[in-house]
């Protein structure tokens, strides 16, 4: 591999890299060498110097581009296995997410009906409670037709009047 200077391998990675304006900017500089330079390189050598750079970086290029297709397809089945599983875990947790909301639906449902039940029980409470409550004042009413009745058998008037009020 020939030796590259730094310059010029910094230009090889721009995305706007331009191997026609590189080769021009090349044939300028070795145009424009000042006399005191020494000897300038014939035009030939120089037009075969850089493409063999051009060609070096084509094939560095090239063997970026395989490695990185080869790492690629190392990488696939183990990609692929990932989203194999994530695909599965996806259905798993639709299936529990499912599975919940029955559960949720059935407890609701649950509820609804010992809420119904606890209703029919207060409101039967409610019934008997009225129904005590009716006893108990015709129990009273009764004790005072009672008194009533024993006081006119006895024939004091102003005693049952007085337990009927």
């Amino acid at each position: 591999r020939l030796h590259r200077p730094e310059s010029d391998d910094t230009r090889w990675g721009s995305p706007s890299f331009s191997p026609q304006a590189w080769l021009n900017a090349s044939l300028r500089e070795a145009s424009s060498r000042p006399p005191d330079a020494g000897p300038a390189e014939p035009l030939g050598v120089r037009l075969s110097v850089l493409l063999t750079k051009l060609q070096l970086q084509a094939a560095d290029v090239d063997t970026a581009m395989q490695e990185a297709s080869l790492t690629l397809a190392h990488m696939a089945p183990s990609v692929a296995a990932d989203v194999g599983a994530a695909q599965e875990q996806a259905r798993s947790t639709r299936g529990e997410l499912a599975a919940l909301l029955e559960q949720a639906a059935a407890i609701e449902a649950s509820s609804a009906a010992a809420v119904r039940e606890i209703r029919q029980v207060l409101s039967f409470q409610q019934a008997v409670a009225a129904a005590g409550s009716t006893l108990a004042h015709a129990d009273q009413t009764l004790r005072a037709l009672d008194a009533a009745e024993r006081s006119f058998s006895r024939g004091d008037s102003a005693a049952a009047a007085a337990s009927l009020s």
